[in-house]
């Protein structure tokens, strides 16, 4: 693997506590300063004897002007005194404002010396932690440290994966709602074997299994073991081990879905590890936040990845990465969540050197996705594509190419290598077929014609990176369920021909009926999807086999095209090693195109190098 190195600014410098409570908020910037882990180890620990005073003054250091604090979470109280016993003022740790509003006043450059005590809501607290008047100092977990110098940069070198072997056609599947063996309308694990074929000819080469471990709710986000697989999903003892192997002899690899930032409040770390949570619940009391400074959790996590990986699974999709440390009590959240999946992701490599990890990073600046390239991660996200997918097929003048690649770049100066997973639907954001409300971290994006979704999944999958298609999509699955039920609405059953387009069971623990409905945008059957050329699933089928017969289209480098196209049309080329070009028209009206080249495919069948392209039509060729 390539060691990166990356050198990234502290931006400002500011006084900061890890403790206490408050109203957790979104940071939407992208750039942290550097975390109190990082600063530690380009310190040296400042000693308090009369000696040191010594030395210090020798070293002709310049006053004191700046202290960086990190309270243990422990303390809920900071006091700081100047060298006369004179308090500076108190901090009760609820709010950053009130802290940089009080503080941020005082001239440190005039003191000698200071004092610096932490105090919790017992009657507990630290001696005095005394400082003379030279140096930058740290205060991190009650050990004051000192810089000789202000830093401008801090460097951290992340072990990232070159991801030349990364590439392939991904199918986001919810055990529940995909195939169901035994006619108990809920899906198994045996259920998806049974159309492993039906995966094959469609061109997918990994599934993404939604959470399947054992659980409170339906859905699975709130684990409850992680050693252990939802009972539902085993049906006459066939199991997961038993699908990763169907699966294997069929050349299609299995990535689980991990929900590592939290646990249900009835997993039993909840009662017999309490220590083991920091508090922060993001997701609300029922899903309590694991505390990643415990060193306990760390390793456990990492035990849960390899006991996976010992079962056989490819790889993994990580819930809610950004997560990990929350800005409800981390001002350098981002920071530490690098260093930790680097970490984790390392220790999942020594165990399979080839395992694949993408990574969810949903917030409303989705730049955010492209920073966590840093994580260690083999993919992240990408839910810009959405945005670009919807407005190159709704506008014709949109360069879709431009912005393309200008959120590419975002990620590739982390890494060059680095692998974008490209969805247009998922369990979260909705179904591209059906009219939705946005949520706070994404907007909704969705089309209604079959012309329209044909021409948005064509150029999802004709643009590098790794396809992801949500179960369904290929048929333009749609779903209907009860108002307020909104999930429901992206969850609906997968409607094979045992016409099991109605579920009430996998639902069981919500109030209310819980009956949702299964149609797609054609009205057709699968059958009759898989029979028709003009099909949202030819289109899909065709251009996700193209994808795996010719790599360029998974690992190449996208460019605008230099050749000049007829008024109306779009495209862009991907070059590696072959040079391909895509050209798509957006229009209402069919436009005559002639290129040289070998044809790959069209969208009307045409197998010619002069044709019109239809109306929301795309012809893909080598030169």
């Amino acid at each position: 693997m390539k060691k990166n190195l990356f050198i990234i600014p502290l931006l400002t410098l500011f006084l900061a506590s890890c403790g206490g409570g408050g109203t957790p908020s979104q940071d939407t910037s992208s750039e942290d300063p550097s975390s109190p882990e990082e600063s530690s180890k380009t310190s040296e620990t400042s000693s308090q004897t009369s000696q040191s005073s010594s030395t210090k003054k020798e070293e002709n250091l310049p006053a004191i002007d700046y202290v960086k604090l990190y309270a243990p979470k422990e303390y809920n109280y900071i006091y700081i005194w100047d060298g006369n016993n004179h308090p500076l003022g108190e901090w009760p740790g609820k709010t950053m404002s009130s802290f940089d509003s009080d503080w941020n006043t005082y001239d440190m450059k005039s003191l000698s010396s200071f004092k610096v005590i932490f105090h919790d809501n017992k009657g507990n607290q630290t001696g005095d932690l005394s400082l003379d008047g030279n140096g930058h100092y740290f205060c991190i977990d009650d050990v004051l440290s000192k810089r000789t110098t202000l830093p401008t940069v801090e460097e951290q070198e992340y072990d990232l994966p070159d991801n030349k072997d990364a590439y392939r056609n991904f199918y986001q599947l919810l055990v529940y709602s995909f195939a169901d063996s035994n006619g108990d309308g809920i899906g198994d694990f045996k259920g998806i074997a049974n159309k492993l074929d039906y995966l094959v000819d469609l061109g997918i080469e990994s599934i993404w299994l939604s959470p399947i471990n054992k659980c409170v709710s339906y859905h699975a986000y709130d684990v409850t073991d992680y050693y252990e697989v939802n009972p539902e999903y085993i049906v006459n003892n066939y199991g997961l081990e038993n699908l990763v192997t169907d699966a294997h002899a069929k050349g299609i690899q299995i990535i689980l879905d991990l929900v590592l930032n939290h646990t249900s409040n009835q997993h039993k770390w909840y009662s017999e590890h309490p220590s083991w949570y920091s508090g922060d619940n993001v997701f609300g009391d029922s899903m309590p936040d694991l505390n990643f400074d415990k060193q306990e959790v760390r390793e456990e996590i990492k035990n849960v990845g390899r006991y996976w990986l010992d079962k056989g699974v490819d790889g993994f999709r990580l819930d809610a990465a950004m997560w990990i440390y929350s800005t409800k009590t981390n001002i350098n959240q981002h920071k530490k969540n690098y260093t930790w999946w680097n970490e984790w992701c390392g220790a999942m490599r020594e165990k399979k050197s080839d395992v694949y990890i993408v990574a969810e990073v949903l917030n409303k600046n989705h730049n955010l996705a492209y920073d966590y390239a840093q994580g260690g991660f083999n993919s992240t996200f990408d839910f810009e594509a959405m945005k670009h997918v919807y407005n190159a097929v709704k506008d014709p003048t949109y360069d879709y190419v431009g912005k393309t690649l200008t959120d590419m770049a975002k990620a590739y100066k982390y890494n060059p290598n680095y692998c974008l997973a490209r969805p247009l639907s998922n369990h979260d954001v909705g179904r591209f077929t059906s009219s939705h409300n946005s949520m706070e971290d994404a907007d909704a994006y969705y089309l209604t014609t079959v012309e329209d979704l044909r021409l948005a999944n064509s150029l999802n999958i004709l643009t590098p990176g790794n396809t992801f298609l949500y179960y369904g999509d290929e048929l333009g699955l749609q779903g209907k369920c009860p108002t307020g039920w909104d999930d429901m609405n992206y969850r609906t059953p997968m409607p094979f021909s045992s016409g099991r387009t109605d579920s009430t069971k996998y639902f069981h623990n919500f109030k209310g009926n819980g009956a949702t409905t299964s149609t797609t945008l054609s009205g057709k059957t699968i059958e009759q999807d898989q029979a028709d050329s003009n099909s949202i699933y030819t289109a899909c089928s065709k251009l996700l086999n193209l994808k795996i017969k010719h790599p360029t289209l998974k690992n190449g480098t996208m460019k605008a095209l230099t050749t000049t196209l007829p008024s109306g049309l779009k495209g862009y080329s991907i070059n590696g090693s072959e040079n391909i070009a895509i050209v798509y028209n957006p229009t209402s009206n069919g436009i005559s195109y002639t290129f040289t080249g070998n044809n790959l495919y069209a969208s009307n069948g045409n197998t010619t190098n002069s044709f019109t392209i239809p109306s929301k039509g795309v012809v893909v060729y080598s030169y």
